[in-house]
C-alpha cells in the first residue's frame, strides 16, 4: 500500500480548517448585549450555517485523508468511483453552503444598512423640528432694544 501524501497533506490540511472553523464558531458569542431582536436571528441562523459548512469541510477532509488507507477504494474501480463521486458531492455542497451564507450576510447588510438610514433620518428631522423650536422660542423671548426704554 503506497501512501500519496499530498493527499493525506490536502486532507489533514481541510479536516484541520473544518475542525478549526467548528472551534472559532462555538467560541462566537450567542446573544450580544448590543445586538437587536432583528438581528438574533439572523445570527442564530448564520451559527447553524457556518456549523454545517464547518462540520461538512472536517468530513470532506477526512475522506481525502482516508481514501489511500481504505482496501475497497483502492482495490476496485467502480468503488473508487462512488467514492470520489461522494467526495465531489460533499464539496459541491461545501461550495453551495458558502455562497449561501454570503447570499445570506449580503441581505442582511443590506436591510441593516437601510434600517440604520431610515433611523438616521428620522433623527436628523426631530434634530431639524427641535432646533427650528428653540429658534422660534428664543426669538420670540428676547427683550427688543426699544422696550427697555434706552435708546442707541
Amino acid at each position: 500500500m503506497k501512501i500519496d501524501y499530498v493527499s493525506a497533506a490536502v486532507g489533514i490540511s481541510v479536516f484541520a480548517c473544518g475542525c478549526l472553523l467548528w472551534s472559532w464558531q462555538k467560541r462566537q458569542p450567542t446573544n450580544s448585549a448590543n445586538e437587536s431582536d432583528v438581528d438574533r436571528p439572523f445570527r442564530q441562523q448564520q451559527r447553524l450555517r457556518r456549523t454545517q459548512t464547518a462540520a461538512v469541510m472536517a468530513s470532506l477532509g477526512l475522506l481525502i485523508l482516508l481514501s489511500d488507507f481504505l482496501p475497497l477504494v483502492t482495490r476496485s474501480a467502480s468503488a473508487a468511483a462512488w467514492y470520489i463521486l461522494a467526495m465531489l458531492f460533499l464539496a459541491v455542497w461545501l461550495l453551495l453552503l458558502g455562497l449561501g451564507d454570503a447570499l445570506a450576510s449580503r441581505l442582511h447588510l443590506g436591510r441593516s444598512l437601510r434600517r440604520d438610514r431610515q433611523t438616521r433620518h428620522s433623527l436628523q428631522e426631530a434634530l431639524a423640528e427641535y432646533r427650528e423650536r428653540s429658534q422660534r422660542t428664543s426669538s420670540s423671548t428676547e427683550p427688543s432694544a426699544q422696550s427697555d426704554g434706552h435708546s442707541l
